[in-house]
């Protein structure tokens, strides 16, 4: 499945940040960047009925990105 990645997620993960210039730090802002637009439709879809529940996961799925590009840049 594709997914058309939102300048606001893309932002959200700032992906083009990446001193290390390590692959693993790419694809994962890039994995990330495409989950949270996934989210970001969720979120604005139906009135917003799920607007909270959607923002928790951003935040989430944001802590997470964090998370995985410590473990990838470890040690450098």
């Amino acid at each position: 499945m594709d997914v058309a990645t939102t300048d606001t997620a893309k932002d959200a993960v700032r992906k083009d940040f990446n001193p290390s210039g390590r692959p693993e730090v790419a694809e994962i802002k890039a994995i990330t960047a495409s989950l949270i637009s996934i989210m970001e439709g969720i979120r604005d879809r139906d009135g917003g009925k799920a607007g909270r529940e959607a923002a928790v996961a951003i935040t989430n799925i944001q802590t997470a990105s964090m998370w995985c590009v410590l473990a990838a840049t470890k040690g450098l």
